[in-house]
């Protein structure tokens, strides 16, 4: 019972388990002193009109202080029975609503929660950073935490790609180890990480940098998921959980973070799309310009330049392999100045610098890609120029046609996972394009230029096993072959007395040698006639455009010269001889005018006689620009090594 003043006259002895009070204590106390100041009006106002109207029953709800100081919140209703003889006063009823009203803010907080949120993804006004930074102060709001961030995996690197924070502690950009933060077991585990207080959750995480040196002892995290793969957490985390993570909360970031992994997918399609189109562009573009250029050095220029140029890429670049060193060596660039200045390619697979995707397109003629250079375990010897030069992933593109690698398309992007599905195939025909434009220019020039690269080879060993050709003390040398028929040749060359006798014996030795006949005198010795009965295995030089010039058998090795058209790919012609010999080295590499004579043939192939018999093939004399018979493969299918005269 409440004097008109406020005084309070009587109360109920419930006031201890309400207020916290014993009756005496409130009483001859003005219960206004005990309001909350912010609503010590409005109750005013209420309980002045019930004074006033007796009629009238007043009701508010307020805080009021608790015996021990915090606040609890009660439901009033008066009633003026001052004109009651018994009462002479105002009635007023008082409950705790401390429960319901908490429940009713929480609700309120997360309906403006979920009010903004919708905002905010609705607004397509923002921009997709605007909306995470706005995302992410409303999360850290309702948890009531310092810290929100999106961050993106990067190796065994964590960086800071959004935060929104109470202090500048953190910063968009920053990159820390993945082992220093509590999102490392979120991305191991692959779902959502709750730890109300990490000291008794996980006292193995407390100890980590992260933790310890902000001193974080809450987290709550989520992992961001694109095309099934963990790409980053958005995760929220401080120093106090309060009273702890609601399931609501914990939905609530799950829901926010699968928005976020989803957008981040439909941005990836959305660009590949663009990319696509760019693309498409490009190769329509490139190949227009390619069908006109009238060398290999115009078509390759061209197209790195027209990659360059596009949105989609950052620079190109096209490359070739030294035979002698296995070394990559760069032919023309675009977009960039001086990149391969500093790095080390090779297609040497023992070397570090051999297993990046130029040295295994080199190795395996087969288009290879990095979808992120920064995670990719084999990029690490080129990690620090992509940082330097800007690009996340690459993709190195055989420019062949049919059998023949002419080189590696190298082509670099500012995005991760570029050069992915239907992108992939796109530039995987571009470097088709190329290698047939190329081709094309080759077989022109072929027609209408002496030039060609006429390379020296050596093949150590070669004569070993063929009868008394592995002892020979004199070279002989293979000046010429016609062909008599199918299956009978005829092989012209000179050697001292020694070496045809040595050469005579092992025609004894092998079926498919026929004959040996001595018909001419030289300085060192005599002119002989060889007849042969099995194909050479010149038909490989003769099928990627090239003819021996000269044959030479000398200390058990096998020497040749052999010209191919300009432009050829030298480690594909070593590897096409490689699969005959075993090993072939090249001596020598240089610019020659084609011969004015015929072609100089010196190739013999030797295989057992159940194989020779019925199978024997033909390899004639073809010139470099037209078609020749198939490489004979007998050697790899019976194991037997192939063996030069």
């Amino acid at each position: 019972m409440v004097a008109p003043d406020g005084t309070i006259e009587y109360i109920t002895p419930s006031v201890r388990g309400v207020m916290g009070y014993e009756p005496e204590e409130l009483i001859g106390e003005n219960a206004f002193d005990y309001v909350h100041p912010d609503d010590r009006s409005m109750v005013a106002e209420e309980y002045r009109t019930t004074v006033e109207h007796p009629t009238y029953q007043g009701s508010a709800e307020f805080r009021f202080e608790h015996g021990d100081g915090h606040w609890v919140v009660l439901h009033a209703r008066g009633r003026n029975l001052m004109e009651a003889p018994a009462v002479e006063g105002l009635v007023v009823h008082s409950h705790d609503v401390t429960e319901r009203h908490e429940y009713e803010e929480r609700l309120e907080r997360r309906e403006s929660c979920l009010r903004r949120t919708t905002e905010i993804i609705a607004d397509r006004d923002r921009s997709f950073e605007e909306q995470l930074d706005a995302l992410l102060s409303v999360g850290r709001e309702m948890l009531d935490v310092e810290y929100g961030t999106l961050s993106r995996l990067r190796d065994d690197q964590y960086v800071f790609e959004a935060v929104a924070g109470a202090d500048d502690a953190i910063q968009a950009g920053d990159v820390v180890p993945l082992s220093a933060t509590n999102c490392g077991r979120t991305v191991s585990r692959e779902e959502r990480l709750v730890l109300e207080n990490v000291e008794a959750e996980a006292p193995e995480l407390a100890e980590r940098a992260g933790n310890r040196e902000m001193g974080i002892n809450c987290y709550l995290g989520t992992p961001v998921v694109v095309e099934d793969d963990v790409i980053g957490t958005f995760c929220f985390y401080g120093s106090d959980a309060g009273d702890g993570f609601s399931e609501w909360a914990e939905t609530f970031v799950d829901l926010v973070g699968g928005w976020v992994g989803s957008e981040l997918e439909s941005r990836r399609n959305t660009e590949r799309l663009s990319v696509l189109n760019g693309l498409n562009a490009v190769v329509h573009d490139v190949t227009e310009a390619v069908i006109s250029r009238s060398t290999r050095e115009e078509i390759e220029e061209i197209a790195c330049r027209r990659l360059a140029e596009s949105d989609a890429y950052e620079f190109a670049w096209v490359a070739e392999t030294d035979a002698p060193t296995r070394e990559v060596t760069c032919r023309t660039e675009a977009g960039v100045d001086g990149y391969f200045q500093n790095v080390n390619i090779s297609t040497d697979p023992e070397q570090d610098e051999g297993v990046g995707p130029t040295g295994r397109a080199l190795q395996t003629g087969e288009m290879h890609t990095v979808r992120d250079v920064f995670t990719d375990p084999d990029y690490g010897p080129w990690r620090e120029a992509a940082d330097e030069y800007g690009f996340r992933s690459a993709a190195a593109i055989p420019i062949r046609h049919e059998e023949t690698v002419y080189g590696v398309l190298n082509v670099y992007a500012d995005r991760a996972d570029a050069f992915r599905r239907e992108e992939r195939s796109v530039v995987e025909h571009l470097g088709e394009i190329i290698g047939h434009a190329i081709a094309a220019a080759q077989r022109k020039q072929a027609l209408v230029s002496d030039a060609v690269v006429e390379l020296e080879l050596k093949v150590p060993g070669a004569s070993e096993g063929l009868g008394g050709l592995g002892s020979l003390a004199d070279p002989v040398h293979v000046d010429r072959m016609l062909s008599l028929s199918e299956s009978e040749f005829l092989l012209y060359g000179r050697a001292t007395d020694a070496a045809v006798e040595t050469v005579e014996s092992t025609v004894a030795e092998i079926d498919s040698w026929e004959a040996l006949s001595v018909v001419g005198e030289t300085p060192e010795g005599v002119a002989f006639e060889l007849r042969l009965s099995e194909p050479p295995v010149l038909s490989q030089i003769a099928t990627l455009g090239g003819a021996i010039e000269t044959a030479l058998v000398e200390d058990g090795d096998y020497r040749l010269t052999a010209q191919f058209p300009r432009g050829t790919d030298v480690r594909q012609v070593v590897d096409a001889l490689e699969e005959t010999f075993g090993r072939v080295d090249v001596v020598a590499r240089r610019q020659a005018d084609r011969p004015r004579g015929g072609l100089l043939l010196g190739v013999l192939r030797v295989a057992p006689r159940d194989v020779r018999r019925g199978r024997r093939r033909v390899a004639r004399r073809h010139p470099a620009h037209l078609p020749s018979a198939p490489p004979n493969r007998r050697a790899e299918a019976t194991g037997d090594a192939a063996r030069p005269f």
